[in-house]
Parts: structure tokens; sequence; C-alpha cells
């Protein structure tokens, strides 16, 4: 075994008032631990503390058999029948202690307890030994199985399983230096209830490396939406990119950051104020069917409100630059009457209208059923049993254009269902402008700018063993001429994170980005020339780095969606990968 003090001090605002001694959140009920590898401990206590730290096997009860000298191993791990054994290990001068216990194979569960010489004791509970990937990227990563529940129904419905485990770092960035925790997280254990917060790439590579090795499977889930890869980077890893580091270095200054932030605020409810305010769907209740019976003279003047000609009738979905409204920021609201039965009127139901852009809110027979802030999520909204009419119902959609790029995405469901029948939505709306506004000003994303996600949720990772990495980025790098600097920023990063944990042979597996072709923006015009062909060529360059691994997946995406639903084959190729890589080490 190793001792020795931990190099991250830990900050006053992470320990706020606890207790002196102090387990990091990873080492939390439910971990999985590395295999194979020493296991290592660390915590915080008083500087000077002697800590006692035992792995003891959850079904014996025996009090731990102490071993006095200071960082001395036992000379055999611990077998049946045999009694526990205890290291001890002294706080440093920061208040940090840290041991590595001897490697231990797969197995568990394993009940940690750590108690410090002022009789100060903690125990961590239903921990497993198995291993451990940690997992990164922007929403592909992320995407949880909520987001894709309606397409694997019968894969959660029997996912209980105690070996496989996710712990989600929560998001945040930090840019004056690392954090020595995260701030928040705790692990869970797969079950229906929790795999909806599961990463649902990593559930299925994590379901699939167990159907391949019977050994637990543990899950650091660290990532966002959104981000880019110079946010998951540290200065030493930008050396050289000068506009990196200095929009590193603007972001540490405290007051910036506070102004970008109060901007963000301010504008984006300034903007939706003026929305609100000079819409005249809003004014006149278009969300009432009466609305849209009314003489058209009465109800809306096109001179009055100083208006091109736009199209009072849509073939819905479509694009707005397919139509008169093409350019068009602000409101359009969208109308028609739809028919249902009796026997559907006592069924739930779900509107399933696809995906919009920007936002929407949807109304049937007057009534909000539902609202989607951003362009992203596929719109389902559930109808009680009940809510509908036999015969004729109403529906209204007011969808908001922030940038001038307004669509109802064709290619996607847009139809009523039950279990038991579907009734099509697609076809002529009416359409009325509600109000037009200019273009909502940008957002600024803090935490997807250089270094504060690395300082702020990987860095809290450094300390846990791990089996390797899984990457999933790109999207929001693949802009010229930024594009082409990326396999250069990868490869760095896949050098320096193997330093960080300090192993050279971690395998580094990664997702080549899919086909897509319908156009994503940021809310920036510079970054609206998007290069996805170029971002593959780049992805295929870090394969010349040794221990990495890659998976295409030309056919998984979808061409209409920037998060194809189909979480399950990317899952499974990154762990038929790791078995390819890693099997005859790991297995």
């Amino acid at each position: 075994m190793k001792a020795f003090p931990m190099k991250k001090k830990m900050r006053e605002k992470e320990r706020g008032s606890m207790s002196d001694l102090r387990l990091p959140r990873l080492l939390g009920d439910y971990a999985v631990l590395q295999r194979g590898k020493s296991i290592h401990i660390w915590g915080w206590d008083l500087p000077g503390r002697t800590v006692s730290i035992c792995l003891v096997e959850e079904e014996t009860d025996s009090e731990p058999e102490k071993n006095m000298e200071q960082g001395k191993a036992p000379e055999q791990d611990r077998t049946s029948g045999e009694k526990a054994r205890a290291w001890y290990v002294r706080a440093d001068e920061t208040g940090c202690f840290s041991a590595f216990l001897p490697a231990k194979e797969a197995g568990g569960p394993y009940t940690l307890r750590v108690e410090d010489e002022a009789g100060e004791r903690l125990e961590r509970k239903h921990l497993l030994i198995g291993d451990v990937w940690y997992c990164s990227g922007q929403s592909n990563m992320e995407l949880p199985m909520s987001w894709v529940a309606p397409y694997y129904e019968e894969e959660i419905k029997n996912c209980e399983n105690p070996y496989i485990r996710s712990f989600k770092i929560a998001e945040h960035a930090d840019f004056h230096g690392s954090l020595s925790e995260p701030l928040s997280g705790k692990w869970k254990p797969a079950n229906p209830k929790n795999v909806l917060d599961f990463s649902a790439c990593t559930y299925f590579f994590a379901k699939k490396r167990w159907e391949q090795t019977g050994v637990p499977a543990g899950i650091l889930n660290v990532s966002l939406g959104g981000a880019k890869i110079e946010a998951f980077m540290s200065r030493e890893m930008l050396e050289g990119y000068e506009d990196c580091l200095a929009e590193a270095e603007r972001y540490a200054q405290d007051d910036w950051r506070k102004e970008q932030e109060e901007k963000n605020e301010q504008s984006t409810a300034e903007w939706y104020g003026r929305l609100q305010k000079e819409d005249a769907g809003i004014k006149g209740a278009w969300m009432q069917e009466e609305a849209w019976n009314k003489n058209e003279e009465s109800m809306w003047k096109e001179e009055e409100a100083g208006r091109q000609d736009y199209s009072s009738r849509i073939d819905v979905p479509f694009f707005f630059r397919n139509t008169g409204y093409r350019g068009l920021c602000g409101s359009v609201w969208l109308a028609r009457h739809f028919t249902v039965t009796k026997e559907m009127v006592a069924q739930d139901s779900v509107l399933c209208l696809g995906t919009m852009v920007d936002a929407d809110e949807v109304y049937v027979n007057g009534s909000l059923v539902g609202c989607t802030a951003y362009q992203y999520p596929e719109r389902r909204y559930p109808l009680k049993a009940g809510t509908l009419h036999a015969g004729e119902n109403f529906l209204v959609i007011r969808l908001i254009s922030e940038q001038g790029e307004g669509r109802i995405t064709p290619g996607k469901p847009f139809c009523l269902k039950t279990e038991s029948e579907e009734i099509p939505l697609s076809g002529i709306f009416q359409a009325r402008v509600g109000a037009v506004c200019e273009k909502r000003p940008p957002v600024d994303f803090i935490n997807w700018r250089s270094t504060g996600l690395y300082n702020g949720m990987v860095a809290p990772c450094e300390a846990f063993p791990i089996a390797g990495f899984l990457w999933y980025q790109g999207e929001a790098n693949a802009h010229m001429p930024g594009v082409l600097t990326y396999s250069d920023k990868l490869k760095r990063l896949i050098e320096s994170y193997r330093k960080a944990w300090k192993d050279d042979g971690l395998p580094f597996l990664y997702v080549q980005l899919p086909n897509f072709e319908i156009e994503t923006y940021y809310g920036n015009e510079e970054e609206r020339d998007s290069d996805w062909g170029a971002m593959r060529i780049e992805q295929e360059k870090v394969l010349a780095l040794p221990g990495t691994g890659m998976v295409r997946t030309i056919g998984l995406g979808e061409d209409n969606d920037l998060h194809p639903h189909n979480k399950k084959d990317v899952g499974e190729l990154l762990a038929d990968l790791a078995e390819k890589m890693t099997g005859g080490l790991l297995s």
C-alpha cells in the first residue's frame, strides 16, 4: 500500500460546515471501485490526525484486525473467514489523507469503514469491485434514458441490475482552478426509476460489458450538452492556443463572468417579455377555437400590424425558409381540427409533434397541454383520458422562432397516439403571425468556455482509478475553420488525461460523428459554417495515437436530428470495441 498526501487542497467553500472527517462523494454508497488496480481511498480531516481505513465484505461482521505500522500492507489479502485488516494514514498539513489498498478481483459487496483517532467514523456500504469507465462529451453522451424512453420501454422495464451503476458529475464550470471533488452527485444502481437519469449511451455500454464479462460496471458520467472540447481541457493542454487561454483568463474574472450572466438573464427576459407583450395571439386568445372563427378583418389587420403578406395556410411540417415566413423572428400560431373516436376519448393518449425550432406552446380545446423552451427535445405531450372530445377537437401550436430559422421538423412523428390507435396530424393548418421581433440576442453559454469544465468536473475525478475512457463529442467543434485543430486538441486531451490518471495505457474509445444533414446553430453567426465531414476526418487522425479506438456511426444517425435515438447500437459498439481492445486484460 502507498500512502501520500493529495496534491489538491480542499477549498473552504467545498467543505462547508461538515464534520472534520470527510470522504469524497465518489467514495459513496454503491460506488464501484476499479478491479485489478490499487484501491485509492482518500479524504479530509484535521491536519495531523491519524485515520484508519478498512474495506470489508459485508457478510463479515468481525472487527478489523489493526495493522498498527502506518503504510504497511498485510502480507496477503483477506480470504473468507479471515479478519478484515485496517491501514493507517495521517492527514497532512492541508488536511488531506490518501492511501492505496491492495488490488482486488471483481466482487462484493463491501463496506468501507474510515475512522480517525478522535472517534469520528464513516461507513460507505454496498461497494463493488469492477470496471469503472470515465464517459465524457456533449449532449449525445449526456442524453438520458428519459429522453429516449418511448423507444426503449421494455429495456427500461427490465433493467434491474445492481451490478450496473452510474455517477453523474454535477454540471459546474470553474475558471479559478481545479476542484478536489464534485460539488454534488451520488452512485445509483440500475433500476427502472434510476436508469431514466443514466446516460443512454453509457447504460447500453455498461449492460453489454456486464453481459460480456460478468464484471460489475461503473460509469462516471462527465458530460454536458453543447460543450466544446476546449471546456474539458486544462490551461496546460491548451498551451499555444492563445485565443482559448485568453478566454479562460477573461472568465476567471468574477466581475466579467457575473456581467455575462446578468446579460444572459436580462436579454432573455427582455426579448421574451416584448414578444409576450406584442403577440396578437396572446391578446386575442388565439389558443381558443372561437378566435379562429371570427371575421378575419376584425381579428387581425395586416396593414395595422405593418406586416408583409404571410401565408394564412401552411402545410405542416415545414421550414420557415420554404414559406412566406422566411427569416421571421417572433411567433406564428398554427391551428387545425382533428377527429377522435369515443374509444380514444376513454384512453390516455400522447401528442407526438416531433422537434420544433425554437420553442412552442401547444393547446388542445383551449387548454395548454405542453410547452418546450428550446429546439432539441422531441415533443411528446401526454393527454389524460377525458381531455379529448368524441368527434371534433381543436389543436393550436404557438411556435416561437428566435433566429429566423423556425421549423416543425419534417420526417418526425406528428400524430396523436393511444395504445391501439394513431391519428396523423400533419397537413394543412391555418396560420397567423402573432408578433415580429428582432433576433434574440446571443446567449453566452459560460459553462462551455475554455478550461471551465476541466476544473469543475474532470479534475475531481482524477484520483479515482478507472478502466478507460469513452468520448462522444465534436458537434460543437464542427465549424470551420476551428474544426481543423480538433485532432490536435483531442490528442492533447488523451495524453494529458492518461498522465493525470497516472496510466499511459488507459484505452480511449470514442464515437465518430454520424450522418446529419439538417442545419443546426448555437445562436452565433460565426458558428453556422458547420462541416461534419471535416470533423470525421479529424477524428480519424486521432487513431494514430496508441491505445485509441473509434466507433463509426454513419447510418446510426438521423439526418433530421442532432440527437439520434439509437443509443443502444452506439453503446454496444463501444462495448464490443472495449472487449476487443481490453478483453484479454480486463475480462
